[in-house]
């Protein structure tokens, strides 16, 4: 079957027009703070357009080879069950051999998910460290989060360490750009997704609903060891 697939004309990632989603940024010129507008849009992989541009990136924009050197961040911010705020920033590169390592920099609790505070505190980690050779970072794809991106470019930029510029730097999170189109297509079955949640809820909130509810699936002979769980707002594998 993996055999014929690679094969199968019917197969859509065969077709040579077959185009790619992905998330393009659109300048105007009437938008003075040098940011666009995110917008869905198609692309199409073209392996001579980046064998172009990466003779153009080495010869006239004479970026050096030692950009191998960089290391590339993710950060991540979350909110636990007792109302506590942490942030981990980690650090991805990739060695002689090719071979990627990942090391976490830093995980704490935080005060503000402001933009701003969180930039700040990604630029103190990072001089912590003595990190001044970023190529890119993740995070998610969330407007407040354009105030952390702006915040670190400008400390790359002074340090005089920056290669890509402005918005280059900033890769959104594919897993996040998903959940999003997820979730809003889920809105259509939300009577039947409220549904089943209030009914998980409800057993939930009672041991001895539980224990009758373990003991319903018992007299149903239903295969399962599984207990009831609620959905993650922020995974939507969880939803089904």
């Amino acid at each position: 079957m993996k055999k014929h697939i690679r094969i199968c004309k019917l197969n859509p990632k065969s077709l040579k027009n077959q185009k790619l989603l992905g998330l393009g940024r659109f300048y105007s010129a009437d938008n003075g703070d040098g940011h666009g507008a995110t917008k869905l849009t198609t692309w199409k992989f073209d392996l001579n357009a980046m064998k172009r541009a990466l003779v153009e990136m080495i010869i006239i924009d004479e970026y050096p080879f030692s950009i191998v050197e960089r290391v590339s961040l993710t950060i991540d911010t979350w909110t636990s069950q007792q109302r506590i705020s942490f942030m981990s920033l980690t650090a991805h590169y990739i060695d002689e051999n090719w071979k990627l390592h990942t090391k976490i920099l830093n995980f704490c609790p935080v005060d503000s998910h402001k933009g701003k505070d969180l930039g700040d505190l990604i630029k103190l980690c990072l001089m912590d460290w003595g990190i001044d050779l970023v190529y890119a970072m993740t995070i998610d794809n969330a407007s407040a989060n354009d105030g952390v991106v702006r915040v670190v470019r400008d400390a790359i930029n002074k340090w005089g360490t920056s290669i890509l510029g402005r918005d280059e730097l900033y890769m959104r999170c594919a897993a996040h750009i998903i959940n999003v189109v997820v979730q809003d297509g889920a809105k259509i079955m939300n009577t039947s997704i409220n549904s089943v949640r209030a009914v998980v809820k409800f057993i939930r909130q009672s041991p001895q609903r539980i224990l009758r509810f373990k003991e319903a699936v018992v007299i149903e002979k239903i295969d399962s060891n599984k207990l009831l769980s609620m959905e993650t707002p922020t995974k939507w594998n969880s939803l089904h």
